[in-house]
This record gives structure tokens, sequence and C-alpha cells, in this order.
């Protein structure tokens, strides 16, 4: 009697999730790490609709930018307890942070690159900072880190890597490929290893054995598609209503007036009595 109690009560007070009532879609089922959810083919096409969705709608950019204000603007101050020495700190962090002296490229301040580095992480899921022995970085965006097809340094196999990451049994990052975006249309070609002690790697994760970062932004992209195509087609409909007219159309025999044959106003001229055309 038990025993039939305890069926009875899981099966009435079960999880509601799991029971398919033909109303909405069924899970699948499948469990495979986040990785294997997002394969390379799908991480290009998701990376594209998210930078066209940034670079496009207005309201998505929007959005991006009011996250960066909240996450991405600091100073920097230090709190070592001796002012003299928080001071020379600080000067030096100053000086460290003009852009000739952190950016390789000589183009962003630190602050600016910690904010660049937010954004592609949102945008793109990951971003990539090589240390140089010089104390420079140079940025790396997650579209160039990929598994090479062909290139790689001898007796390093392809399936080592995820998603161009090279990891060991335990997941632990070794390495990650960089690879030269083509000039043409032709695949990205691989460029060189770099070890994984010499590289930041800022992402977006979800999971603990999660290797590349995901963009928040792959649960909206395609209401956010969506919405800005429909302001396109509501616009349209806009301009088109503003531009509708009523036209009115008559037979070719048909006069635009009745002649009744007599002069009121004494010009010489039979004076017609107008009749409102019908509308076809």
């Amino acid at each position: 009697m038990t025993g039939l109690l305890h069926k009875a009560g899981r099966y009435l007070f079960g999880y509601d999730a799991v029971e398919s009532k033909n109303r909405r879609q069924a899970p699948t089922g499948r469990l495979r790490s986040e990785d294997k959810e997002l394969l390379s083919h799908q991480r290009r096409k998701l990376t594209s609709a998210s930078r066209d969705i940034h670079r496009n709608f207005t309201i998505a950019a929007w959005a991006i930018r009011k996250h960066l204000d909240y996450v991405s603007t600091f100073s920097f101050q230090s709190r070592t307890g001796s002012a003299d020495l928080d001071g020379r700190i600080e000067d030096l962090m100053g000086w460290w942070s003009r852009p000739a002296n952190c950016d390789v490229a000589a183009r962003h301040s630190f602050p600016r690159l910690v904010r660049l580095a937010e954004e592609r992480r949102t945008v793109d899921g990951d971003i990539f900072f090589l240390k140089l022995s010089d104390g420079r970085l140079q940025a790396i965006e997650g579209d160039r880190i990929q598994t090479p097809t062909s290139g790689l340094p001898q007796g390093v196999l392809p399936t080592a890597f995820v998603h161009g990451v090279q990891v060991d049994e335990a997941g632990q990052a070794l390495g990650y490929a960089v690879c030269k975006r083509p000039a043409s249309g032709a695949d990205f070609m691989y460029e060189r290893l770099i070890p994984a002690p010499y590289v930041v790697h800022h992402a977006f994760f979800d999971r603990f054995d999660q290797v590349r970062g995901i963009s928040p932004l792959a649960a909206a992209i395609n209401t956010l598609r969506d919405t800005y195509e429909g302001f396109d087609y509501a616009l349209a409909k806009a301009k088109v209503a503003q531009m509708f007219a009523l036209a009115f159309y008559r037979e070719a025999a048909e006069p635009l007036g009745e002649v009744t044959g007599e002069d009121a106003d004494g010009d010489g001229t039979p004076a017609c009595r107008q009749r409102v055309p019908t509308a076809r």
C-alpha cells in the first residue's frame, strides 16, 4: 500500500516541466557541454548576428552602452596604507594607462581598453589580451581564436582544441590558436599558437565546464532582430498611408454634366447641371 501511495504521489506531484502536454515545445533531453551546443559554424553566425544588431539597432546599442557605464567605468586607487606610496603607485598607474604605454597599437588608454573589452565580451562572448614582455597589452578579438584545419605545429592535433583553445584532460587551457582574418572569401588562416600563461581570457561563462564564452545577447537575438525589422515595416506602412489617395473613374463617352439647353446666365452657352461621378 505504501509503495502504491509513493508511486501515486510521484505521478501527481512531479515536476510539471518534464511533462509533455502538447502545449509547448517539449525538451529534447540532450545534456551536452555548452561548447557542444554551439558549434564552430554556429558561433560564427551568432557573432555576426550580435555584431549586426549592435551596429544597426539603436535600442540594443543604447542598452549595451548603459551596461558598460555601470560595469566598466572606474578609476584606479591604491590603498596600501601609506599616503606617499599610494601616490607614487597611482602616478605610475596613470603613466602606464596612457595609450602609448599600455596598448601595443598606441590607440586606447587603459580605461578605454577595459570598456572595449567588456563591450566585446558582451557582443562576441569573449575577448583575449596577449601580455607582451614590455608590459603592453595586445587585444585579440574572439573570432580570431579558432581551431585551424592546417598549419598547427608538429605533434599538436586539432582534436586537442575546443573552439581554438588547446585544453588538457581536465579542461585547463594550454594554448590559444590565433588565426588571421581572410582578405577575401577564404577561410581563416592559422597564425600562431600562444601559451595560455601569456593570455588573459575575458569571457561570459554560464557553466563550469565551458571553455569559450557566449554572448548574453544570444537569448535575445531573434527578438531584437524581429523588433528591428518591425520598425522598418511599420515605417514603410506609415509612408504608404501618407501617400494613399482616392481616385474616381468615368466612362469616356459619359459627359461631365447633363446639358439642359437653357442659357441661364445669358452668355449664349447652354448650361450644364453637374453630376457627381461615382467611385469605382
